[in-house]
């Protein structure tokens, strides 16, 4: 009777085995099993992301973008002290060295003497990734368009300005050495803002750089004055230290920037102030962006940050999502602080660079 039992356990270990086996063999995402970095064992998902049949013993190392590396030697560190595995994103190469964006999941096996084997498990993200760029580009294009009018009465009053003393010159009431200067500023002020308003025609670059946001900040605050002066808007940029360096993509945090000083441009009806402070703390860059205008009503600040979900009449409700995703792509932390009638302030906090 008990060998019969026992028969019996046997074949329903077998059964299950046999089933786990084809779930993981026939589930869409990839999954690998590696032992000390090398892997042992991959899907056929797998096999078909990185379009390679030969990856069993082959170090997990060998199929990892360079620079995403060290992330992943300290997500593998840690996963023995989590409870809950944290899903991160990474860059795998192909047999023919294509990169493809992946998000990963990654879980100890935890089994006998089993302590340094690792189940990763990987989902292609390359569309999300490229519908992300798309929104990031749309709302780029749809900033333009906005800045537009503001943009050509900023370059209007030292075109005009230009002209008067041209025609002075000619007149013979000035010289051209005296305006010359006068000419010099009033021109670098135009190629100012044409180059930054090219910046929101341009596609985002995938450049990852260290780059002092102090930099970036100036840019946008440049690019912003002309609605900002049409609005009786007057913004203050103030930045404190002097290593205010991050590892960015400076297209997309410029885009964030821009996206939230215009929300702060457009919450004050009347006119009003706009400070934008950065300064470090700890091992973060922190950017304050603070307005005193209108605030956001209670009742839609859980909504604040859902796709589509606008108080504006031609808005797409996609400017503070691109933000978000643009932040947290980046490692960072975006979050606000507001009271109705009181004014908004943003606070954005980005890894420091190390130096």
């Amino acid at each position: 009777m008990r060998n019969g039992k026992y028969e019996e356990t046997i074949a329903n270990l077998q059964l299950a085995q046999t089933y786990y086996s084809r779930l993981v063999e026939d589930m869409l995402d990839a999954v690998f099993i590696t032992s000390n970095n090398i892997i042992m064992y991959v899907n056929k998902a797998a096999a078909k992301l990185l379009d390679a049949e030969d990856l069993v013993g082959k170090s997990a190392y060998e199929i990892m973008e360079p620079d995403f590396l060290e992330n992943y030697l300290d997500k593998s560190r840690n996963i023995w002290k989590e409870e809950i595995s944290t899903p991160y994103e990474m860059q795998l190469i192909t047999s023919k060295g294509k990169k493809v964006e992946v998000e990963v999941l990654a879980y100890p096996f935890l089994f006998e003497d089993l302590s340094s084997t690792i189940i990763i498990i990987a989902r292609d993200i390359s569309v999300r990734k490229e519908n992300q760029q798309l929104q990031i580009k749309n709302e780029k294009l749809g900033i333009a368009g906005q800045l537009a009018a503001s943009i050509a009465h900023e370059i209007r009053n030292p075109l005009t300005a230009i002209k008067g003393f041209l025609k002075l010159a000619y007149q013979g009431a000035m010289k051209l050495d005296d305006i010359y200067p006068i000419l010099d500023l009033e021109i670098n002020r135009i190629e100012t803002i044409a180059s930054e308003l090219m910046f929101l025609g341009k596609p985002a670059r995938s450049e990852i750089k260290e780059t002092n946001i102090g930099k970036i900040l100036l840019d946008v605050y440049t690019l912003m004055q002309s609605q900002a002066n049409l609005d009786n808007v007057v913004i203050n940029l103030e930045t404190y230290g002097d290593h205010l360096n991050t590892l960015c993509n400076v297209d997309q945090i410029k885009q964030v920037f821009i996206n939230l000083v215009k929300n702060a441009i457009e919450a004050m009806d009347n006119g009003g102030i706009i400070n934008m402070e950065a300064k470090l703390d700890g091992k973060w860059v922190v950017v304050t962006i603070t307005d005193n205008g209108k605030g956001i009503p209670d009742e839609i600040k859980n909504k604040l940050g859902e796709p589509f979900y606008t108080t504006k009449e031609k808005g797409t409700g996609l400017g503070l999502v691109i933000c978000y995703n643009i932040i947290a792509e980046h490692k960072g932390k975006i979050d606000y602080v507001s009271e109705d009638g009181m004014g908004t302030t943003f606070t954005i906090q980005l890894p420091l660079a190390n130096k």
